[in-house]
């Protein structure tokens, strides 16, 4: 095994994301994580209980310097029609110093929230389009 090499530490900068096909310049953090919900299961002659899956959380977000109503103007019809807005969304980092590159791939991304409208003097914009997800493929 390798020793530890600080330069192999991954570094956003080399970060990207792409919704539906569209690359997002302007993006600054991305996240997906999947979280197992458990039911316990109890035992006899043992205290603590053992853990059944029972499903799974996937939540994540996407962060972007405000630049434009890109994605109000994508959302903002449907979530007043009632519908769900779901995209596509590939995030990934490839980092030249680092090991490997990494890609994951949002097949279901379903928009929670949306933000008609955000600022604040003297501040930069910014937007978070917080997602969940049903399924999901690694890419390597």
């Amino acid at each position: 095994m390798e020793s530890f090499r600080p330069e192999r530490v991954y570094n956003g900068t080399w970060g990207f994301v792409y919704i539906d096909g569209y690359k997002l310049a302007e993006v600054t953090a991305f996240s997906a994580t999947i979280e197992q919900e458990t039911e316990d299961v109890n035992q006899a002659q043992t205290l603590a209980p053992g853990k059944k899956p029972s499903g799974l959380k996937c939540e994540g977000s996407v962060k972007m310097h405000k630049v434009s109503p890109y994605m109000r103007d994508k959302c903002s019809d449907k979530f007043k029609a009632g519908k769900i807005v779901q995209f596509t969304i590939v995030g990934g980092i490839n980092d030249p110093d680092a090991a490997q590159s990494e890609r994951i791939i949002i097949k279901d991304a379903t928009v929670t929230k949306l933000t008609l409208m955000d600022w604040e003097l003297k501040k930069l914009g910014e937007e978070e389009i917080p997602f969940s997800f049903t399924d999901w493929e690694v890419v390597n």
